[in-house]
């Protein structure tokens, strides 16, 4: 059986925000103020995961009201104006989310 929506970002939601600072029997290892930054960082990851999340259940829901305009032009505009929005901030999101990623695994 295929995968048909394989991605990584749902198979570890929600993020761990103590991830990087387990040792093997899994108990919690903060010893540097880095560590402090790790859940930090953490921290800022999940936030940027609930913002896409958010960014997505906008964009159906502006589907919706596209949908159920009926053709109505300021309905029309509200709708195309919400998707538009959120797909932006689904690329804001994704890209402060990398940006995050890279600084963390680089510090």
């Amino acid at each position: 059986m295929t995968q048909i929506f394989p991605l990584p970002l749902i198979a570890s939601f929600p993020p761990d925000l103590y991830n990087g600072l387990r040792d093997g029997s899994g108990h919690l290892q903060i010893q540097s103020i880095t560590d402090i930054y790790t859940v930090i960082a953490n921290i800022i990851e999940i936030l940027l995961s609930l913002i896409a999340v958010l960014a997505v259940i906008f964009v159906i829901y502006a589907g919706i009201q596209y949908i159920t305009s009926s053709g109505d032009p300021a309905k029309t505009a509200t709708a195309k104006a919400t998707i538009t929005n959120a797909v932006v901030g689904i690329i804001l999101s994704a890209g402060a989310y990398l940006i995050v990623d890279f600084l963390a695994r680089r510090f």
